[in-house]
């Protein structure tokens, strides 16, 4: 298991160079993309350190679909979260809600982090509740 967040590394998208996009769905494939396919597993697999080691390095640009960039956001805010670095989620997670608004409200995980954000001001959560298109529950 612990091979796992090193795996997308190893799949040759960082000898590409470049983003490229394949199949039928046009999926991503590339070192950037790689990059959140390593947040991502960091973050399930409860790696923060790995995480936040991605996080100081990882830029994603335009050349990164939305849905990844806005998912990449996701794990960003919950490494703050779990770092408790609550306003650090809240203004990641923000982020996340005014670039991908249709996107997100589709997830669960922003009503998990916000239900972590117990040290955010009850206005501010409010409004980032409303976007995420979730149920205010403070913890």
């Amino acid at each position: 298991m612990s091979q796992l967040p090193r795996l997308p590394r190893t799949l040759g998208a960082p000898r590409i160079g470049e983003e490229h996009a394949r199949g039928a769905h046009a999926q991503p494939y590339g070192p950037m993309y790689a990059a959140t396919q390593a947040m991502s597993i960091a973050v399930a697999l409860g790696d923060t350190s790995g995480a936040l080691r991605l996080m100081d390095t990882v830029r994603l640009d335009y050349a990164v679909p939305l849905a990844t960039r806005a998912r990449y956001g996701l794990d960003v805010a919950l490494t703050h979260v779990e770092c408790r670095r609550w306003e650090a989620a809240a203004d990641t997670l923000e982020v996340v809600c005014t670039m991908a608004p249709g996107w997100v409200r589709h997830q669960m995980l922003p009503g998990v982090i916000i239900g972590w954000l117990a040290g955010v001001s009850v206005g501010r959560l409010r409004g980032l509740a409303n976007a995420a298109g979730v149920p205010l529950g403070v913890r």
